[in-house]
């Protein structure tokens, strides 16, 4: 028993499938979320699409840059949103955890005549799992919690971000 258990640990530890410095990683995912924005708040339905483009900046640690482009619902009221970031993740074998900042710099309302524009800064905490398909492609299974923090800025100046977000994500990611 005590054999199996080091042989597991070494396997995870060893790295089999090790991404080299220098390796490119194009990839995303989307998301479907319901959360809400604060304990009183009717719930906000969210499908985001979210492109990343990677470089591994030593052995399986990459530095991300993020784009999501996410749109939303709640009653009545729809809009979409564009908030881009900077990440970073490290990977063991073919499981990956990591972080990301990300900034929230306008909003378009499209089925409202009232214009909002805020501001918004965001901690993401992330990890995942990859599935390989064929040579370098793989689906990404993965899950993250969103939170906010400071102040909203614009039209929200002045208001905590109290904002926070779990998500199930999957999607395909590229190895080169």
């Amino acid at each position: 028993m005590k054999m199996s258990v080091v042989i597991l640990l070494l396997l995870l530890l060893g790295n089999l499938n090790a991404f080299q410095e220098g390796t490119i990683n194009v990839g995303g995912n989307v998301a479907l979320t319901v959360s809400k924005l604060h304990e009183d708040a009717d719930s906000l339905t969210d499908f985001s699409f979210n492109p990343q483009f990677g470089y591994f900046i030593m052995e399986n640690l990459a530095g991300d840059l993020i784009l999501n482009i996410n749109h939303l619902k709640q009653g009545d009221n729809s809009q979409t949103e564009l908030l881009f970031g900077l990440g970073a993740r490290y990977f063991i074998d073919q499981f990956y955890l990591g972080t990301a900042f990300l900034q929230r710099g306008y909003t378009f309302k499209f089925k409202s005549t009232t214009e909002h524009e805020e501001s918004a800064s965001y901690l993401e905490v992330r990890g995942g799992y990859l599935i390989p398909i064929v040579d370098k492609v793989f689906v990404d299974l993965g899950l993250s919690y969103r939170f906010g923090i400071g102040e909203y800025g614009g039209d929200g100046e002045g208001i905590d971000n109290d904002y926070t977000q779990f998500r199930f994500l999957t999607g395909l990611q590229f190895f080169f």
